[in-house]
């Protein structure tokens, strides 16, 4: 599925994209792009997306629980080269109904053990 600019601030995955970004490059997201509500859980503040942004970077894991559609949580990691950029992501989404805290540790390891065998993919 292609990552619409208006959606990465509410998807695991985009939160793995734009933890990646230099702070100017996000800097210059945020001021390109409204943080558009999709949800009443939907992170529209940018200090707090930045502080999350932090953490999704430092852990290279990123969870999202109804941020873009109701219903639906989403894990991502990311795949990155050795210099620090970022290759690919990968992600998940389920039923926020099973996506508890156990599950958010299972899609975790899950995530970066299939990260492990897609590196030998694109090379470290």
């Amino acid at each position: 599925e292609e990552l619409e600019q208006s959606k990465l601030h509410a998807l695991a995955q985009g939160k793995i994209v734009l933890a990646h970004l230099s702070a100017y490059e996000l800097a210059h997201f945020l001021e390109l792009n409204r943080l558009e509500t999709f949800t009443r859980t939907t992170e529209v503040n940018a200090e707090r997306l930045k502080e999350q942004l932090a953490t999704v970077k430092q852990e290279n894991f990123a969870a999202t629980k109804d941020e873009f559609e109701t219903g639906i949580s989403s894990f991502a990691a990311g795949i990155r080269r050795e210099n620090g950029i970022l290759a690919a992501t990968v992600a998940v989404r389920v039923p926020s109904l099973v996506a508890d805290k156990t599950f958010q540790t299972y899609a975790h390891d899950v995530l970066h053990e299939s990260l492990t065998e897609l590196k030998k993919i694109f090379g470290k």
